[in-house]
């Protein structure tokens, strides 16, 4: 099978680790994957580990209406495009969402760039509450920051999360 110029392109692209690079289109999104890396604190990975609690990650793809599609637009003026969660360990690991998921009609709605914003949280599976203060992403995605690492500690350690654009 012959790989068509846009997979080359973005597998170009994850090879050479830019730190700044184009954002993921409409167009190229079969050809890769979002993927999350989720790390945990200690004391958080103990804390789940105890209390048989996992992590929860959830991506919401969206983006900008085109000038014939604004009627798709959501109260917030995004067209929204797919929303997953994932499930991980209380360890952390990687948390994949295919972009070959965001339906071809719906991307034909959207102006520029794919955009996501990705939060994690405790699963909620053993507490009403989340005990988990972690990195959150939302911008447009960038084939070259793929993985995304982000990081979670418990809320009670009062560790700064940080925006990952």
């Amino acid at each position: 099978m012959r790989a068509n110029r846009p997979t080359l392109l973005l597998a170009a692209l994850l090879l050479t680790g830019f730190d700044q690079g184009p954002s993921i289109s409409a167009a190229t999104a079969n050809a890769a994957d979002l993927r999350i890396r989720v790390t945990v604190s200690r004391a958080a990975q103990a804390k789940l580990s105890s209390s048989r609690e996992l992590i929860s990650v959830d991506a919401s793809f969206y983006g900008d209406p085109a000038p014939k599609a604004r009627r798709h637009a959501d109260e917030s003026g995004r067209v929204p495009l797919l929303n997953r969660i994932r499930t991980l360990p209380a360890g952390g690991g990687i948390a994949t969402f295919p972009l070959g998921e965001i339906p071809p009609a719906r991307r034909r709605w959207i102006s520029g760039p794919i955009k996501v914003n990705v939060n994690v949280y405790s699963a909620r599976r053993s507490s009403p509450d989340n005990v988990l203060a972690c990195d959150f992403m939302d911008g447009p995605l960038s084939a070259s920051r793929i993985p995304v690492e982000l990081r979670c500690s418990l809320i009670t350690e009062g560790t700064q999360t940080r925006f990952a654009s």
